[in-house]
């Protein structure tokens, strides 16, 4: 009983994105109920000022995306049984509602200054539980969310000034990811095949947009975690060669050459958070080795540094203009994960600098 009450009292953080301008650093807290029989979950802010929570403890909250200048984020909060796009300033005030889509909002992918929009992966369609689903495809039905089959998952462009909403014509089925260039004009997706097994995901990209999305990938049987380098001839992404295989890789496109990047085959520990060097001749991302994992920076051309390697177990990061900032720990302690001034998670020796949010 022990270990299951520990359990109920760890918080876990997840979601880790920093503020382009490098002074605060965002990420969610999760927590289990047990009297209530429920999860839940909180946006924070952690900043020179402190931790901040910006949404409250019995709401279900998730994010955030900070605007590409750093002067507000977006997240994602309940109303009226829907989650919904809202907006604060980077202190966490002058909260405001940005979107009322009819079946909620998934996920904000981006917020860009440049064209003043958001995109925002939302329901166009959910399944009606009402009466017997019929699907052709898997998976139908995922734990914790439920039935699938019937959902519509599309792109859309969300104005920050009036919430004007746009769908975005995307090819294969549902998206699960979006990000414009640095420059606002090209985009990146990622979408699911049209075929009968759903898991199977290709990256499209587009030039501006009112071109066609041009297919990038069909070798991989999944795509994810995509990150444009800084002047937008390039991306960087997680995939994996093998259908089935859990071991995923550094991959990328050079749009100029029209060619693969030649990475070095390092395993990927975490899909998530790959990030381009300033100078956009490598990609820092986190590295399986040796039963743990380690912050590297893989060369265009090959070859790698070491970034980070210390004994921890890191599944998030975010790299600062002038240094690495925060990892996240894979299991955290009894009393969950840490904020702390260079990482998030587990390690050998003290902690310096840790932030604990409260519930």
């Amino acid at each position: 009983m022990d270990a299951l009450d520990r359990m109920f009292e760890r918080k876990n953080l997840s979601k880790l994105v920093g503020c382009p301008d490098g002074k605060a650093v965002g990420f969610q807290v999760g927590w289990i109920d047990e009297e209530g029989d429920s999860s839940h979950t909180q946006v924070c802010i952690s900043s020179e000022h402190g931790v901040f929570a910006v949404t409250g403890s019995g709401d279900d909250a998730s994010g955030p995306v900070w605007r590409s200048d750093g002067s507000k984020f977006a997240y994602l909060q309940g109303h009226d049984g829907l989650l919904q796009v809202f907006a604060r300033d980077a202190d966490g005030g002058n909260p405001r509602k940005l979107s009322d889509l009819p079946h909620g909002v998934v996920a904000v992918q981006q917020w860009c200054v440049k064209r003043r929009q958001l995109l925002v992966v939302a329901f166009q369609a959910r399944p009606d539980t009402s009466k017997p689903i019929v699907s052709d495809y898997l998976p139908y039905k995922m734990d914790g969310t439920g039935y699938i089959a019937g959902e519509e998952i599309s792109l859309y462009v969300l104005g920050e000034d009036d919430g004007s909403i746009q769908r975005v014509e995307t090819p294969g089925a549902d998206v699960k990811e979006a990000r414009w260039a640095p420059t606002g004009d090209q985009l990146a997706i990622v979408v699911e095949r049209c075929e009968r097994q759903r898991h199977l995901t290709d990256l499209w990209i587009r030039s501006n947009d009112d071109a066609e999305f041009v297919q990038v990938t069909s070798q991989f049987p999944t795509v994810s975690s995509v990150a444009w380098a800084p002047d937008g001839k390039a991306v960087a992404f997680a995939g994996s060669s093998i259908e089935g295989d859990s071991r995923i890789r550094l991959q990328g496109w050079d749009l100029v050459g029209e060619k693969a990047l030649l990475f070095s085959p390092l395993e990927l520990a975490s899909p998530s958070g790959l990030q381009w060097r300033e100078d956009g001749q490598a990609v820092v991302a986190i590295e399986a080795h040796r039963s743990t994992q380690r912050i590297v920076a893989c060369e265009r051309e090959g070859g790698f540094s070491v970034v980070v390697d210390k004994p921890r177990e890191i599944t998030e990061f975010w790299m600062s203009p002038d240094a690495p900032m925060p990892a996240l720990d894979r299991r955290g302690h009894s009393s969950g994960s840490a904020v702390e001034t260079g990482f998030v998670g587990r390690h050998s020796g003290g902690s310096a600098g840790r932030l604990q949010p409260g519930r």
